[in-house]
């Protein structure tokens, strides 16, 4: 078969040898150009900016699809050369495989195997046109007209704060990587909800399982895994996380970007105001490169299982700081993964909870196809805890130093797994005043 770069004109030898570099990358992740628009306006007409030159190439893309007809390829790229405008070139082919595909210009030599490549160039993030810096202010008709919220997969929402909460020993981790081998393998579905994940690649920062610990779960997982080793990567050291961040993804950006475990990486700020300012810092890096950060997170031990927003470890803090929360929890020995804080989402949508298998061994998770209200299972739960002591609060250990009161009812719901209102009925009880009428005062012992 006659490659793309012999049948090239000399003065496009150049950008030829980058569009077959392109190319075979689009191909070996299995991305399908299927979408009619995307087609013709993202690759068509960049390739028709360079004239005959490009129908080869046009052909190569166009055959990824199930679609594809080589007579009726042929006849689209005659009316692309004929009505090109100049809008398109070859650079936005280029921008559409960098900055939407998540494909890393090609690369340096790096001496090991002798193939010089073009020097690999720092990936600026995209820069805003005039009139959208300058847009502060919409019409109704704009917002009504402007497009929902995407999901990456499940619950978990593009471009927003998303947590990921489950108990110790719950599985959490196990479901991740799966979800992320999913991604870079590019199936269409997992656990029976659509993968909408086009660049294919995972960054996955770890603080709670150093490398050791990461291979002894991934090694069963990963072991047939046939793909390019960078669209699956790791960071163990978080520190300076917001410029390493910042320069991972100008580099390989990703759709997910996992934070396992969060009351670690940020090293035990999860319950003052420095979670939400770091989330933001980090939420809007992963914007500028158009990826989504999930963050993992820990459950209060007294209420662990229960699927709650008042269950998150520090809720007040993380939970006001993600848009959308996803809770996995264990019930009558079974695994139930649902949504507890879903702003974009439904009500009934977010009341249900999915029963999963998980097969530790070979870190493979399934579901069953079982739902459940996940009303109920909080209901069953608390019932199961009903016959328990109540628990009276040690006042000496928990109030070593002065606490506003939002603070301290935060602290108590934390240690003693009590809900905000039972918090603040102890705290009013014990002080003799009503703190829902003085939110800001000050408790001392």
């Amino acid at each position: 078969m006659i490659s793309i770069s012999e049948m090239i004109s000399e003065q496009n030898i150049m950008k030829l040898n980058d569009i077959e570099y392109y190319i075979d990358q689009i191909k070996s992740r299995g991305i399908s150009i299927d979408d009619y628009n995307e087609w013709v306006s993202d690759f068509g007409f960049p390739l028709a900016s360079i004239g005959e030159d490009g129908r080869r190439p046009f052909h190569e893309l166009s055959s990824t699809s199930s679609k594809y007809n080589s007579e009726a390829t042929d006849r689209k790229f005659d009316d692309l050369i004929k009505s090109h405008n100049g809008s398109k070139n070859i650079n936005s082919f280029f921008h559409k495989c960098i900055r939407e595909l998540g494909i890393a210009p090609p690369r340096g030599s790096n001496g090991s195997n002798g193939i010089q490549v073009q020097q690999q160039k720092k990936v600026q993030a995209p820069q805003k046109k005039q009139d959208e810096e300058e847009k502060y202010l919409y019409t109704w008709r704009e917002v009504r007209d402007a497009e929902p919220e995407k999901t990456i997969w499940a619950y978990l929402t593009k471009g927003v704060n998303n947590g990921f909460v489950a108990s110790s020993e719950a599985g959490k981790t196990t479901l991740l990587v799966c979800l992320a081998i999913a991604i870079v393998k590019g199936k269409s579905t997992f656990l029976g909800f659509d993968i909408n994940a086009p660049r294919r690649r995972i960054l996955y920062i770890s603080s709670e399982d150093g490398i050791a610990q990461m291979k002894r779960k991934i090694e069963s997982a990963t072991k047939e895994l046939d793909l390019p080793d960078d669209v699956f990567m790791f960071m163990f050291d978080t520190t300076d996380l917001a410029d390493r961040l910042r320069s991972i993804l100008s580099k390989y950006m990703s759709d997910l970007v996992i934070f396992d475990t969060w009351g670690d990486i940020s090293k035990g700020k999860y319950d003052s105001e420095n979670t939400r300012s770091l989330m933001t810092e980090i939420r809007d890096i992963c914007r500028e490169y158009g990826s989504t950060p999930v963050y993992v997170h820990h459950t209060n031990k007294a209420s662990e299982n229960i699927p709650e927003k008042s269950s998150i470890k520090g809720a007040g803090d993380f939970e006001q700081a993600c848009r959308v929360v996803m809770f996995l929890t264990i019930y009558k020995e079974s695994r139930w993964l649902c949504c507890v804080k879903g702003n974009p989402f439904p009500d009934d949508y977010k009341n249900t909870c999915h029963e999963l298998n998980f097969d530790f061994n070979n870190m493979e998770v399934t579901v069953t196809g079982q739902t459940l209200p996940r009303r109920e299972i909080v209901q069953a739960i608390r019932d199961e805890n009903t016959g328990r002591p109540a628990t009276e609060i040690d006042w000496e250990s928990i109030l070593d130093k002065p606490l506003k009161h939002k603070l301290l009812v935060s602290k108590i719901h934390e240690v003693y797994g009590l809900s905000i209102s039972q918090a603040k009925a102890r705290i009013s009880s014990a002080t003799g005043t009503d703190i829902s009428k003085d939110e800001n005062g000050l408790y001392c012992v």
